[in-house]
């Protein structure tokens, strides 16, 4: 019975000193692209922990912004804000989603999930 008690303590500690020691995960600097025909290129710089982002046209899309709440309009190279919600951002809370509406932009509905 003692040992039981004793082993599992120790292996735990065994584990998380060897999971100590592991290297940090680093994002590689660029995407590894397994499909040739696939390209990469950023679109927009300066968002806040976008969560949401819809396309509306070549060029144009609204990104949500989690921690700011923020609705972000970029067009042609230019970012605006289009809508600013209070958010608590603490946690898993804030601005977390968004969609267009099925028949957009004949109906211009875009509906945004935020706590």
């Amino acid at each position: 019975m003692w040992k039981r008690c004793i082993a599992l303590p120790l292996m735990l500690a065994g584990a998380t000193a060897f999971l100590s020691l592991a290297a940090p995960y680093q994002a590689a600097a660029q995407p590894d692209l397994l499909v040739r025909d696939l390209k990469v290129r950023v679109l927009v710089t300066g968002l806040s922990q976008p969560t949401a982002i819809a396309f509306l046209g070549r060029r144009y899309v609204f990104v949500a912004e989690k921690a700011t709440g923020k609705v972000q309009k970029f067009l042609n190279g230019t970012l605006t804000t289009v809508l600013d919600l209070s958010v608590n951002s603490a946690s898993e809370r804030g601005l977390l989603g968004m969609a267009l509406h099925p028949d957009f932009p004949t109906n211009k509905g875009v509906y945004l999930f935020w706590t």
